[in-house]
């Protein structure tokens, strides 16, 4: 199944994390956000157009100790912003209840599998979705004619809007990004079997 029918044809979430470090035995969740992919918006001729992005999902997730300055800096969340979030426990249940059965999608998927693998067994929560990645659908779509595939720089190439204050920000410019890679896939694949047609 094409990227373009599979987003026609399901219900996925596009997610993103903040944690306190890159270790996900120590480390914690400090961030969740998420937002719903519904299809797409059609243009007048029945093509799709952009995808629509419907309900979100933002919380941060408590903290015990003290957050290191550096993530600070790097994440713009402070100790006040995580004092009365729910415990990770609580936030990962209201994860699961939010994107139940669906395709999850993000950007560099590695990182954030880890952390959900890890912290969803701690606290017995699964998330068995299946997963769709941006960062191996852009290698794959762009292969070596680009060599920065992180997702500031790809959300330029696609012209895509990226000011991201907060994780759900994160999200919906991943969600707007698959969306790009599936109509630029397209059009590969349109151009690979007009050129592999034969003449008469």
């Amino acid at each position: 199944m094409h990227l373009i029918e599979l987003i026609a044809n399901n219900t996925l979430t596009a997610l993103d994390l903040e944690t306190s470090g890159l270790d996900r035995k120590k480390d914690r969740i400090i961030e969740i956000g998420a937002v719903k992919i519904c299809g797409w918006e059609k243009s007048e001729d029945g093509a799709p157009k952009k995808v629509k992005l419907g309900e979100t999902f933002s919380t941060f997730v408590s903290f015990p100790g003290t957050l290191p300055e550096e993530i600070s800096q790097l994440t713009g969340i402070t100790e006040q912003d995580l004092e009365h979030a729910p415990k990770i426990k609580a936030a990962l249940k209201k994860l699961k209840k939010f994107i139940g059965d669906d395709l999850l999608v993000g950007h560099y998927c590695e990182f954030n599998d880890a952390f959900l693998y890890t912290w969803g067994q701690k606290c017995r929560v699964s998330f068995d979705n299946r997963r769709l990645d941006t960062f191996t659908i852009a290698r794959s779509v762009y292969g070596d004619k680009v060599k920065n595939f992180s997702l500031s720089a790809l959300a330029k190439l696609h012209g895509i809007e990226y000011s991201p204050q907060r994780t759900v920000d994160y999200a919906r410019i991943t969600a707007n990004l698959l969306a790009e890679l599936a109509e630029k896939n397209l059009l590969q694949n349109e151009k690979l079997t007009h050129m592999g047609q034969r003449t008469t």
